[in-house]
């Protein structure tokens, strides 16, 4: 097989913008004395920071992908959060004291929550081997697990409640825009909003810039390891991030301060698109280097699995065009189609290998079946990030292969098997993943934080929204839903002349499906769909 599997377009979120206060003259304001030239020190790092944090995400240089700095926007994002860490006291401290206890826990609850997935012990791209250990767990230790986890979070939220009294978590007011849910703005005055979404933007930014460099390097066999080994480690660190926020940081704020954006079951929905488009690449090195098929089979049903968890995730959020998701519904869609269509097929060409000729058969037509559904996506796909190329690419592929190995099949159970045909297609293999998450660790408090800052503020006094400067959300027409525009269609001559709008998008650009869709940049070079 060819490795058209790593090069696929991957689904690229808007970065959040947000509005911070002034530093300088709003921690003076806290002061018991404004005069004090600690407060003053520490307030000009963090307005330093602050700046800092925006240059490299929002700046025009920040858009020109090709010159960008990883470690410098890295370390830029770290030292904000370092100064951050301050306002919200030990309530960050106890949960990172807790972590290596943790983190084990709750990384085996996530990645086991559906039945069918196996965790491979495989946690780099170019350790792919036939033989791969599989972990499993009896459902009663997996219960004990999850009664365990939930009394460590009811500890966070009480140890999160206590903290009020002794950290500015709350007297500084931040504000952020959002790229999912009915609400466009969300602020408020806990610091974790303003710590989560800075780890958020991050996280958004790692996907941005992988497929920058997957659309940059492909080539007709496949990325090159060198390309291959940075989008896959950007990937896992954009998942780790989405994770750290869902199980540390989600816990402890109040429902409306997270909204959509960092309720639990999006941030989920995002790990798991960051971990499958990993699983993806991990399937395109398999090909490239002739792995066994029925290896690259296992991990083409976990990553299946992965878009279809996801899908249902989002799905449970409620009406997707209201949240502004069914473009996003629509691709994991595309990608639990097309991964399944590859599952069926390797594993037909397993089976027929092994003169299970009949059953070969059904899965061969299993996999045709599903890769319909895929192709039936691949118009409602298009975006100003996605173009139709792209989608197609591993469709028409894999399309072709069908158009050969199913009737070859069929030949060869005439000539040699003579096995009757079953009228139902055969369990897929047990799946296994190999892409895990790079954990996020939250930085160390900056030592500017000391006790004689602390006891220099005065923690009766809070801000308000009137301290920052609002967000300039601009309004946009009326977006339509998926329903509203097949109706349109129905009573239109000339439907390829009419543009569609992008339902999950939060920009004013349309398309018209003749016109190739342009790839812009917004946010430092991370566009919406």
């Amino acid at each position: 097989m060819q490795p058209v599997f790593d090069q696929q377009c991957l689904f690229i979120h808007r970065l959040k913008q947000r509005s911070a206060p002034n530093y300088k003259v709003k921690l003076a304001e806290l002061s018991s004395d404004a005069s004090n030239p600690h407060i003053f020190q520490l307030a000009k790092e963090l307005s330093d920071a602050s700046d800092n944090y925006n240059n490299q995400y929002f700046s025009q240089n920040a858009k020109d992908l090709d010159k960008v700095d990883l470690k410098e926007l890295v370390d830029a994002t770290n030292n904000y959060l370092s100064l951050l860490g301050g306002f919200v006291g030990n309530t960050l401290l106890e949960n990172n004291n807790n972590k290596s206890s943790d983190d084990n826990n709750d990384k085996d609850d996530s990645d086991s929550d559906s039945d069918s997935e196996s965790v491979g012990k495989t946690n780099s791209i170019n350790e792919i081997d036939d033989d791969i250990e599989v972990e499993s767990s009896s459902s009663e230790q997996k219960e004990k697990e999850k009664d365990s986890k939930k009394e460590k979070k009811q500890k966070k939220v009480e140890s999160s409640k206590s903290s009020k009294e002794k950290s500015l978590r709350y007297n500084l007011y931040y504000q952020w825009s959002t790229i999912a849910g009915s609400e466009r703005v969300v602020d408020s005055n806990d610091a974790l909003l303003e710590i989560g979404n800075v780890i958020f933007n991050q996280s958004v930014w790692y996907m941005g810039y992988s497929q920058f460099l997957v659309g940059k390097n492909a080539q007709d066999d496949g990325l090159n390891d060198e390309v291959r080994n940075v989008v896959y480690d950007c990937l896992l660190r954009a998942a780790g991030g989405f994770e750290y926020i869902r199980t540390k940081l989600s816990p402890l704020m109040d429902e409306d301060v997270r909204a959509t954006d960092l309720s639990d079951s999006f941030l989920r929905v995002l790990y798991l698109q960051a971990v499958g488009q990993a699983q993806e690449l991990t399937i395109g090195r398999a090909c490239k280097k002739n792995t066994s098929t029925n290896l690259i089979c296992k991990i083409a049903v976990d990553t299946a699995n992965i878009y279809q968890e996801a899908q249902t995730l989002l799905t449970n959020l409620g009406s997707l065009f209201e949240l502004r998701l069914e473009k996003l519904s629509v691709f994991l869609n595309y990608k639990h189609s097309l991964y399944q269509s590859l599952s069926y097929y390797l594993n037909a060409f397993t089976q027929n290998a092994t003169h299970k000729y009949g059953d070969a058969i059904v899965s061969g037509q299993q996999a045709l079946f599903n890769l319909k559904n895929a192709k039936a996506l691949l118009k409602a796909c298009v975006s100003n990030t996605i173009t139709l190329d792209a989608v197609k690419k591993p469709t028409n592929y894999l399309y072709n292969i069908l158009d050969t190995e199913i009737p070859r099949f069929e030949r060869e159970n005439k000539v040699i098997g003579y096995q009757t045909v079953p009228e139902e297609v055969s369990a897929l293999p047990d799946a296994n993943r190999l892409a895990k998450p790079r954990d996020f660790v939250m930085p160390a408090t900056n030592a500017l934080w000391d006790d004689k800052i602390n006891a220099s503020f005065n923690y009766n006094k809070k801000l308000s929204m009137a301290d920052i400067s609002p967000l300039a959300i601009q309004n946009t027409p009326k977006l339509e839903s998926a329903n509203d525009k097949d109706a349109k269609e129905d009573n239109t001559k000339d439907d390829d002349e009419k543009p569609s709008s992008s339902s999950s998008s939060s920009n004013t650009t349309t398309t018209t499906p003749k016109q190739q869709p342009k790839k812009t940049n917004s946010s430092g070079g991370c566009t919406i769909n």
